[in-house]
């Protein structure tokens, strides 16, 4: 068995970003800026406004995240 020390896996996370949009192709996504970067789940809510759109019952909705450690983003 072969055991890998912590440097070997890269910098530890800081935080995440996550991102919206409306699930359209091509449609820009928007960056959540109320999401605390730690929190392993985020709730959108009817009326909310995110970048460009309001947040809908049934609308249809695309997420993308990235992290951040010492080095930079993903």
């Amino acid at each position: 068995m072969i055991e890998k020390t912590l440097e070997e896996y890269g910098a530890p996370i800081l935080n995440y970003q996550l991102y919206v949009n409306q699930g359209v192709n091509g449609s820009p996504f928007a960056k959540i800026t109320d999401y605390d970067g730690q929190s392993p789940t985020y709730q959108m809510k009817r009326g909310d406004t995110i970048g460009t759109f309001t947040v809908t019952v049934g609308g249809l909705y695309r997420f993308k995240t990235t992290a951040t450690n010492s080095i930079g983003t993903s």
